[in-house]
């Protein structure tokens, strides 16, 4: 007996299945509902995505976008990160939809449920897509990781932890204080 392909999803079909305001991601063929997030992490969402898009803002750097907001990396790879940042030489790849291609910089707020996930799994997507920038913010520790892509891999540009600061490495000149993020 011949064994059965498995079928390879695609956008399309996540189209198809969900509406447009669902929060789904389609990673290594399996598609993961996400449940809405909590009051903490909202909190800091908003927080840093204010933060960001106010510096990319006057500096005329890009355009900043919050979840739920698709990132197509490629047809077969679809996630749903809690912040994206798009810079002016990209903006022609961010489409009413979503964002088609590796955008510039990417910001996963982590709970126990996303941690190997977002810390693992799409952390190494990430790289190997070209995101050139990827922040892993855990509220439970009161960390931030500041991940700068090099070659294929990431290397860690700057570790923040409770009240610390954070600079990112494709904004420059930016930082971010962890009073401001987890006050």
């Amino acid at each position: 007996m011949e064994a059965i392909a498995e079928k390879t999803l695609t956008y399309n079909d996540l189209l198809k299945l969900y509406p447009d305001e669902a929060r789904v991601e389609l990673i290594d063929n399996e598609i993961y509902e996400m449940s809405a997030p909590n009051l903490e992490h909202q909190e800091i969402v908003l927080e840093l995505a204010v933060s960001i898009r106010q510096y990319a803002k006057d500096k005329q750097l890009g355009k900043v976008i919050v979840a739920p907001f698709d990132v197509v990396i490629n047809e077969n790879l679809v996630v749903q990160p809690d912040i994206t940042f798009v810079g002016t030489a990209n903006i022609l790849n961010l489409q009413q939809r979503g964002y088609f291609g590796a955008p510039d910089l990417l910001v996963e707020v982590i709970s126990p449920s996303s941690y190997t996930r977002d810390n693992s799994k799409k952390k190494k997507i990430y790289a190997e897509a070209g995101v050139k920038e990827y922040w892993i913010v855990e509220p439970a520790n009161q960390v931030v990781e500041i991940w700068k892509l090099t070659g294929k891999e990431y290397e860690l540009h700057s570790y923040l932890i409770e009240s610390g600061v954070a600079h990112s490495a494709i904004l420059e000149g930016f930082e971010v204080a962890g009073k401001s993020i987890f006050g």
